[in-house]
């Protein structure tokens, strides 16, 4: 049931997030979807762990428990929808705890209001139907699709849930899980949902798909929402063209380059035009030796754990079918092959881990740079920075990408003159300088060993391409035969006082 069209979201109890955080990973990776949100309620974080817990192309916001352990709820958005917080939806107290929020993308035409709640089994249920009633009557004054996700911990499959029914049902809401999703030995209960009112305010256009996924990282099993309705998915697959650097490739850039006569490079006393006649020659030789080549583009599913490799996925879908075999029929014998099975592949799982980073970090011992971010990945440090479509210029909100250019060059292009305006100084500069230095400045032309020193030093092969496309090791690769004009290009500049531009 499970697809990659329309708007979709996930919702999982996660008993920790930070234990289950790799197990999720992974399992995200296995089932290869593209959720627009992934919900989870019992997160158990702290401002501690909080910022260790991300998501490859997701945006986090969560809220946690500040004076008690456990509860905790967080929604990773993708970061090709835009989303501001609901403030005015969103509660956090005993009785319950959600967080809401509003996203667009651009390639949709509706706003969407998502939600996740997470509803103490201890907590006050009348004053939590209070809550949701005000809370839902509000989002359907507004007229706006919403899908709320959570672990409510109300049984929708018993008699007792009959308030809680008539809360949504009077809102305009309904449940979209049928089945249940906390199952034991003894019992089986529906108390994790996803509400929404998409069928009450459209009941032709939208089609709705939901079910329950059965994996046993946690006591509670995931669920999924999909819908119809018209939302591109950004994510799609797309054809990429990179260049091949094969090592024949390689060879022949050499060969090529070695032959090349510069005499219309060396007789040039222009640096611009010495430059412009010195690129052009590598440039086509370099294009000539590297053709771009197609790859079929994948989706941009999440990764799994560098460690988990195709063997370790098909013993963890293995895994999953155990669990359920034991679900279905909870013998000692399908229990005892379930945990044998769980506990050794859970070891295995561990020794690769272990072995991966003890690689890593053996590959990069004389690296300082690259020990820190292997630290940095053992820590699930995300650099990412995930940009606003809008910004606020005065009192006007604006999206359009040109006018927020212009407006940044304008506040830095003014920025110095604007200090320098407010900075009132009596000193001038020939108080506290002293006489200019007749003495004459003399500089002996470079030299091409003095060229080959600095360029062989100042190109790590390690860095990626420049805006040039031009790979460091590739360009390493010819410096002996491209010493004679760089170096006659680099004596020209200071002779004629001009960078090439």
């Amino acid at each position: 049931m499970l697809s990659n069209e329309g708007f979709n979201v996930f919702h999982m109890n996660s008993r920790s997030l930070n234990k289950n955080f790799n197990s999720i990973v992974d399992y995200l990776s296995i089932i290869k979807h593209n959720f627009a949100v992934i919900a989870f309620s019992e997160t158990w974080l702290n401002n501690n762990v909080s910022p260790l817990i991300n998501i490859n192309n997701y945006s986090l916001i969560e809220h946690h428990r500040t004076h008690r352990k456990g509860g905790g709820i967080c929604l990773f958005v993708r970061r090709d929808f835009t989303y501001s917080e609901r403030v005015d939806l969103s509660f956090f107290n005993d009785n319950v705890e959600s967080l809401f929020i509003e996203m667009t993308a651009p390639y949709c035409n509706v706003n969407v209001i998502v939600g996740v709640i997470y509803r103490p089994p201890n907590g006050d249920i009348s004053q939590f139907n209070d809550y949701l009633y005000d809370t839902l009557y509000k989002i359907s004054s507004e007229n706006k699709y919403c899908y709320i996700l959570g672990d409510f911990n109300i049984d929708t499959l018993s008699e007792d849930s009959s308030n809680f029914l008539h809360t949504l049902y009077t809102c305009g809401f309904s449940p979209v899980i049928t089945k249940p999703t906390r199952v034991s030995n003894s019992s089986a209960t529906l108390i994790d949902n996803i509400l929404s009112n998409v069928s009450f305010i459209d009941d032709t256009s939208h089609e709705l798909r939901a079910g329950v996924l059965v994996t046993d990282i946690s006591d509670h099993f995931p669920i999924f929402l999909n819908t119809s309705f018209k939302c591109k998915n950004s994510v799609k697959r797309r054809d990429v063209y990179i260049q091949n650097f094969s090592e024949d490739n390689i060879r022949m850039f050499v060969l090529r380059i070695s032959a090349i006569n510069w005499e219309h490079v060396l007789s040039k006393n222009d640096t611009n035009t010495a430059f412009d006649t010195f690129y052009d020659m590598f440039r086509d030789i370099h294009d000539a030796c590297f053709p771009m080549i197609r790859i079929k583009g994948k989706g941009k599913g999440e990764k799994s754990s560098p460690w988990i490799t195709s063997g370790i996925i098909s013993s963890i879908k293995k895994k999953n079918r155990l669990y359920k075999q034991f679900l279905r029929n909870p013998s000692v014998a399908n229990k005892l092959i379930y945990t044998r099975f769980r506990n050794k592949l859970n070891h295995v799982i561990r020794i690769a881990k272990k072995r991966y980073y003890f690689d890593k970090f053996q590959e990069n011992r004389n690296d300082m740079k690259g020990t820190w971010k292997i630290v940095n990945e053992l820590l699930n440090k995300n650099n990412n920075v995930n940009l606003p479509d809008t910004f606020k210029i005065g009192d006007s909100t604006v999206s359009d990408k040109q006018e927020i250019a212009n407006s940044f060059n304008d506040y830095f292009v003014n920025l110095g003159p604007s200090l320098a305006a407010k900075i009132h100084s009596a000193t001038l500069p020939s108080v506290y300088l002293s006489d200019p230095n007749l003495s004459s400045l003399y500089l002996f032309p470079a030299t091409v060993d003095e060229v080959e020193k600095i360029t062989t030093d100042s190109l790590d092969p390690r860095k990626a391409a420049g805006v040039d496309n031009l790979r460091p090791n590739i360009v390493k690769k010819g410096i002996p035969y491209i010493l004679r004009p760089l170096c006659h290009i680099f004596n020209l500049s200071l002779s004629t006082g001009t960078f090439s531009r």
